[in-house]
């Protein structure tokens, strides 16, 4: 009966530990996702930036508006894969892509 008190004395201080571990695990969680989304926005620009005096007046606006239309990975994979077409028709090089790490 002793053993069962102890157990129930030190309830809260387990709690306490789960739930920070757990604020802890998301706080990581979202820190690694945003620093991924802002190293794909950092590869979008300077890769825009690289094809702009290659590419037509129109082509780098368009570029720039599909860039804007992004809301998926769908939707960054097909554009990714217009500025890699683009890249590759004029032999440049762009910065190494967070999704091909």
């Amino acid at each position: 009966m002793q053993h069962l008190q102890t157990m129930f004395n030190h309830m809260p201080t387990f709690q306490g530990l789960i739930a920070s571990a757990i604020l802890l695990s998301m706080t990581f969680y979202f820190g690694i996702q945003k620093n991924y989304i802002n190293d794909i926005r950092s590869y979008s620009h300077r890769s825009m930036e690289i094809l702009r005096p290659y590419v037509s007046e129109n082509d780098y606006y368009l570029m720039k508006s599909e860039y804007f239309q992004v809301k998926s990975e769908e939707d960054f994979k097909k554009f990714n894969l217009k500025l890699t077409s683009h890249a590759s028709k004029n032999n440049v090089n762009l910065p190494v892509s967070v999704i091909s790490k």
